[in-house]
């Protein structure tokens, strides 16, 4: 941490310990949690190695395989990263993808994801309550600017 914010957590920008503490208020009114997470696990584990953790996506519309595989389908192939089959306990993880492809493509990983144990990592995708998932490399481009524009 910089020492600017003194008391801030890490979200992407810096923020407040006060929007930090609304943000959890706000969190713990909304009702059931889509993810069970152990502060002490998570702070041990987290970016270091991989740790067991309770969710309840599987019931979630917006979680299932079908809207994952469109979504996969619509992204910049760039940030669709995926391996087949039974992977080694000790297998490096980033370089893994590009070792266990078996030479199939990621349509083929999406069409027989089960039968061929299919591993597909999406990066950074967006959500909208709205719309649901989207892509910021599918969004048009405003000719003025590279950042993507957002239609209404």
């Amino acid at each position: 941490m910089n020492g600017r914010n003194k008391g801030g957590i890490m979200l992407g920008s810096f923020i407040s310990s006060r929007h930090y503490a609304e943000l959890l208020a706000r969190g713990r009114q909304a009702g059931p949690r889509m993810l069970e997470l152990d502060p002490a696990q998570l702070a041990r584990h987290y970016n270091r190695q991989p740790f067991v953790f309770a969710h309840a996506l599987a019931g979630n519309e917006y979680f299932a395989l079908p809207r994952l595989f469109d979504l996969c389908r619509r992204m910049d192939s760039r940030k669709i990263r995926y391996r087949i089959g039974e992977i080694p306990d000790d297998a490096h993880f980033d370089s893994s993808f590009d070792r266990y492809k078996a030479g199939l493509s990621l349509e083929d990983a999406i069409d027989r994801f089960e039968e061929e144990r299919a591993y597909v990592v999406i990066y950074n995708p967006s959500w909208t309550r709205n719309t649901g998932w989207s892509s910021k490399a599918c969004w048009p481009k405003s000719p003025r600017t590279s950042r993507p524009s957002i239609r209404k």
